[in-house]
């Protein structure tokens, strides 16, 4: 999923996932770069893309938004906030969510890249049985995204980029 929400915020490019940039020695020289590794592209127009995005914006950024508790103050997030139930119900039929045992809560989601416009990091946070995207998952990823962006920020000031 976060590869997915990566390929959306820049525009429909899927990259192989990866967790280093490059090899460095304990002086901080580069070894090796390790350039990111083009998969393939979303079979989406621009125009579609372009829809999802603002949905996925208005998400965290709108006033209405399921996520827009998790509003940064610093940086724009776009995500989507989900639910994944553990066992189906019948139609009409109605569970109460406090009495239920916890192991058949449903389980809590969260996608999300940022910043919005030119997307850095993407997540994607399950918290199993947490019930609530929204209240439960996305806090972490927004904390995720804030920590992240604010530590390559000060990493790239301190680099005089």
């Amino acid at each position: 999923m976060a590869v997915f929400m990566a390929a959306i915020g820049n525009g429909g490019t899927l990259y192989r996932p990866r967790i280093l940039t490059a090899i460095t020695d304990s002086n901080g020289n580069v070894i090796e770069a390790l350039p990111p590794e083009v998969n393939g592209r979303l079979p989406a127009s621009p125009e579609t893309l372009q829809m999802i995005q603002e949905g996925l914006f208005n998400v965290v950024q709108g006033p209405h938004g399921t996520a827009r508790r998790i509003k940064s103050t610093q940086f724009d997030i776009s995500g989507k906030t989900g639910t994944a139930q553990v066992f189906s119900i019948k139609s009409g039929e109605t569970i109460d969510q406090e009495t239920l045992i916890h192991t058949l809560r449903d389980h809590a989601w969260f996608v999300a890249y940022a910043p919005s416009q030119q997307p850095v990091i993407a997540v994607s946070v399950i918290i199993e049985h947490g019930e609530h995207g929204s209240s439960t998952a996305a806090p972490i990823a927004g904390k995720l995204i804030e920590q992240y962006l604010q530590n390559t920020l000060t990493n790239r000031s301190s680099a005089g980029e």
